[in-house]
């Protein structure tokens, strides 16, 4: 989040880059997007390109699962508390989440500690 609003501020919005591709795997596609979309406002359009991952097996499922926990934090946390390019309430976001990860980890990465704490 925090490089996205760099990226946005520091460089597109300067150079007046509104069309956007980017490049993630494939699992992690689908948050980097909307993500990068509620980061950067109306005014720019993000395509999206997934590579492939080469995970099998119970790793992938645990990529994908942790993947959807973020992607769920991120619509609850983000898209539902701050309006569409708010910097400044994104990054605010972005702080309470990684003040939290340590909690988190502690946890055993259970997503309800981070969940209670962006109900906040």
């Amino acid at each position: 989040i925090h490089q996205l609003c760099i990226i946005k501020n520091k460089i597109l919005l300067p150079k007046k880059w509104y069309n956007l591709v980017l490049v993630t795997d494939e699992i992690h596609l689908k948050r980097a997007v909307i993500t990068a979309e509620w980061i950067f406002g109306d005014k720019f359009k993000v395509f999206g390109q997934g590579s492939l991952i080469n995970l099998n097996g119970s790793l992938r499922s645990l990529y994908e699962n942790r993947e959807g926990e973020k992607y769920n934090l991120s619509i609850n946390g983000l898209i539902k508390k701050y309006k569409k390019g708010d910097d400044k309430g994104i990054l605010k976001f972005d702080e309470k989440i990684r003040s939290a990860s340590k909690e988190h980890i502690i946890s055993g990465g259970d997503p309800t500690v981070l969940q209670e704490i962006i109900n906040d």
